[in-house]
């Protein structure tokens, strides 16, 4: 099975590598939702453990907050010995569920490192299973560095900042991204504007001039208007009458000539 190109996810202290195909759905804090062409494909949740950590007790919360169907088909779940080996450095549990359409397979994960806990689990349609996917996602999942930087790589943002800069807010927007950051007093902004090919998505460049070009003279016609308006105080005499007629005439003909 030919996995393709594939991409990193950084985000509030975890790290891993889906397929390239894959977009995040749903961003938060500490959760993320990621999808494919069919929908949800993942989900991560994650955050630091405060006392003592236990597997089961944790599989019993995950349980208690599905829904009545889900309730039925949630039990734990032994990991396969590919999925043991990749998580080798966590503590671990499994767990999985199915409804009608959908089976999901996760993990649970304790960091005795860095005593962070985390969710992760994969979303793939009834009647389909694949190993591969899933594998070289938790081979490729981290919570921790060795060093005190945080690593930032969402969408097409990729940034390294200080750990101790903690995340105050963050927007994703259509062509505007924006991060902030904070440790005490000190604030950091990270802004990330579309470059043009995001912008000029579903035409070509001369598309996009040609664009341009409409509204610069739909902008034009509204300024000679406003000029002859002042010029006259608002009545037209009839030369100048006419001469905004024929303005008026040519612009909007250029207008959709381009258009």
């Amino acid at each position: 099975m030919y996995l393709g190109e594939w991409k990193e996810i950084a985000w509030n202290g975890i790290s891993f590598e889906v397929p390239g195909s894959w977009e995040i759905a749903e961003i938060g804090v500490r959760h993320l939702i990621l999808e494919d062409d069919s929908g949800p494909a993942m989900e991560v949740k994650w955050g630091p453990l405060r006392g003592k950590f236990s597997h089961r007790a944790h599989l019993k919360r995950i349980g208690a907050f599905q829904t009545r169907q889900l309730k039925k088909t949630f039990k734990e779940w032994p990991l396969l010995p590919a999925w043991e080996e990749a998580l080798s450095g966590f503590q671990t549990s499994g767990f999985t569920w199915h409804t009608d359409t959908k089976v999901g397979r996760g993990v649970i994960l304790y960091c005795p490192v860095c005593r962070k806990a985390a969710l992760i689990q994969f979303l793939q349609p009834k009647g389909f299973r694949s190993e591969k996917i899933p594998l070289k996602v938790l081979s490729t999942f981290q919570d921790h560095r060795e060093d005190d930087q945080t690593i930032w790589s969402v969408f097409d943002i990729r940034a390294s900042m200080p750990a101790n800069f903690v995340l105050a807010s963050h927007r994703f927007e259509p062509g505007n991204f924006e991060l902030a950051f904070e440790h005490g007093s000190r604030k950091v902004f990270l802004y990330r504007w579309a470059p043009a090919s995001v912008l000029l998505v579903g035409q070509d460049l001369a598309g996009g001039v040609a664009m341009s070009l409409h509204w610069a003279m739909a902008l034009l016609i509204f300024v000679l208007y406003l000029v002859l308006n002042a010029a006259t105080r608002g009545y037209y005499v009839w030369v100048l009458r006419v001469a905004a007629a024929i303005l008026v005439a040519a612009g909007v003909a250029a207008v959709l000539f381009m258009a």
